[in-house]
């Protein structure tokens, strides 16, 4: 693997990576390029306090949205739960996301 810092790093990095958030995803949610976020988390820019801001309101916006995600997909699981092994046809079956 190749370093592109000298070992220092943003601290949102860490956490994107722990969280499973990618760079094109939260660039998505911020609005601002991928690179431009990647050279601020290895410390190759410090990034604008407005550039700071987007990012930290992505990020949490990010994992609000799975939050909620997670919630419905528990709910209806459990709603489900008494018919997990009951045979269906899959072509009947709509699945989110695809």
């Amino acid at each position: 693997m190749e370093v592109y810092t000298d070992g220092y790093v943003c601290q949102f990095r860490i956490l994107r990576r722990k969280y499973g958030i990618t760079l094109r995803e939260l660039a998505q949610y911020a609005g601002i390029s991928s690179q431009y976020i990647s050279s601020v988390e290895l410390c190759q820019t410090t990034g604008s306090a407005t550039s700071h801001k987007r990012i930290e309101k992505a990020m949490k916006a990010i994992l609000e949205s799975r939050q909620t995600d997670a919630e419905k997909n528990l709910s209806e699981f459990c709603s489900q739960r008494k018919h997990l092994f009951d045979k269906v046809q899959e072509s009947e079956v709509t699945i989110r996301g695809q």
